[in-house]
């Protein structure tokens, strides 16, 4: 899936700074439990953004475990599923 967030500038900057850190304790947390698997920062007309992928059964647990993140609010989300590809070099060992 594909995030964005744009946190408005108006939120102040402790707030801003301790909904880094709520971030973070959520994302490692989500890994512990296997449903993020990778996070990767990229850059779009030097509009970063990140690209994650996501372990869930359905797109309602995926939604449940997105919600938790909490710049949730400030978050547009583009999930395109994935499925294996027969070259995939974790298939071809």
């Amino acid at each position: 899936m594909e995030m964005r967030t744009a946190v408005p500038e108006s939120v102040d900057p402790a707030v801003r700074s301790r909904l880094g850190d709520d971030k973070s304790a959520a994302i490692a947390r989500l890994t512990e439990e296997g449903k993020v698997t990778r996070l990767r920062r990229t850059s779009d007309d030097n509009k970063p953004y990140t690209i994650g992928f996501w372990t869930a059964n359905d797109q309602v647990e995926f939604r449940q475990l997105i919600e938790q993140l909490p710049m949730y609010p400030w978050m547009r989300i583009t999930m395109r599923p994935l499925t294996s590809h027969r070259f995939d070099p974790s298939r071809m060992s």
